[in-house]
């Protein structure tokens, strides 16, 4: 008796005990995912079968589906295409963009068991690239989307060998948090009558730096109560704390304490987001500087970024 690959006698040329292929999961757990890192997942289809395979895969939606994330905002659309997938083994595949019809990630004929089928372990991967990260799932919560996986004869001869298998896909954004001051020194110099007629401003670009997968605030403080050099003291409220050029915010501090005061309200998520921050000490508060001692008066100003 000759036993030919493609022609074997069998209930079914290709065959897997699962009835769905479960979930895979990518989870955003650290800023750097949208920055310069690829964030995937692998997941393993194994068949017997006696015709060559040819895997394909489409979504059954355009857009996830999201839950767990926050209750006073609209629920992002982020399309399917932003995800990848592709075979990295037995063979590496060229990685497609997930759509609605579907598209080839493997093709191959397997190895040849003792029960004289071919049997396949493919490898497949799921990959979405940070600038797909930031344009898609920028917000802390759980995006959901099902895939239809197709099996069938790539030569297109048996055309019973068609296996239809579901697998439910989920990325999982964490709240992630991080804020960085670029520049930690300001300095007004008072070194010249007109400063004090006039005030000083100093405008920094890109001063603070803020991630956050939901909405935020930031808040502004002081340590104490004033400006301090060794006995002598200036109040902490000549100074004036706003936005530089260029801000979608027009909030201005005007008098520093040691209470926190919002600065930013409300913000939408972001990642790595320059804010430009003006200091002031406006020509209406010079005159608490007079007559005090010479020399360098110091304070701490703190920032503290909260979820909204």
């Amino acid at each position: 008796m000759i036993l030919t690959k493609g022609l074997l006698a069998q209930n079914f040329p290709v065959n897997t005990s699962l009835s769905s292929y479960g979930t895979v999961e990518l989870h955003v757990n650290d800023l750097n995912f949208f920055r310069n890192a690829t964030l995937s997942a692998n997941t393993i289809f194994s068949y017997s079968h006696t015709v060559p395979l040819l895997i394909s895969l489409k979504s059954s939606n355009n857009h996830f589906i999201f839950t767990n994330g926050n209750n006073r905002m609209l629920s992002p659309i982020t399309h399917i295409n932003l995800v990848q997938a592709r075979a990295i083994a037995p063979i590496q595949s060229v990685a497609i963009s997930i759509s609605d019809y579907f598209q080839e990630i493997y093709s191959g004929d397997g190895s040849l068991g003792k029960d004289n089928k071919m049997h396949s372990r493919v490898v497949g991967q799921f990959s979405i690239t940070a600038a797909n990260l930031k344009a898609g799932f920028l917000r802390k919560g759980t995006y959901s989307n099902s895939l239809n996986v197709e099996i069938k004869d790539w030569r297109g001869v048996d055309l019973k060998a068609i296996l239809d298998r579901q697998l439910n896909l989920k990325v999982i954004v964490n709240d992630l948090a991080e804020l960085t001051i670029n520049q930690t020194n300001v300095d007004f110099l008072f070194d010249h009558a007109l400063k004090y007629e006039k005030g000083i401003s100093i405008h920094i670009p890109n001063h603070l730096s803020v991630s956050k997968t939901t909405p935020f605030d930031i808040t502004v403080k002081t340590s104490g109560a004033n400006f301090t050099n060794g006995i002598h003291a200036i109040p902490i409220s000549v100074l004036e704390i706003g936005f530089g050029d260029g801000q979608d915010w027009n909030n201005t501090i005007s008098a520093l304490s040691t209470t926190g005061q919002t600065l930013i309200g409300n913000a939408s998520p972001t990642v790595d987001r320059n804010i430009n921050v003006r200091y002031m000490i406006p020509a209406e508060q010079t005159q608490n500087l007079l007559n005090k001692g010479s020399g360098t008066y110091t304070a701490n100003i703190v920032y503290t970024l909260t979820a909204h």
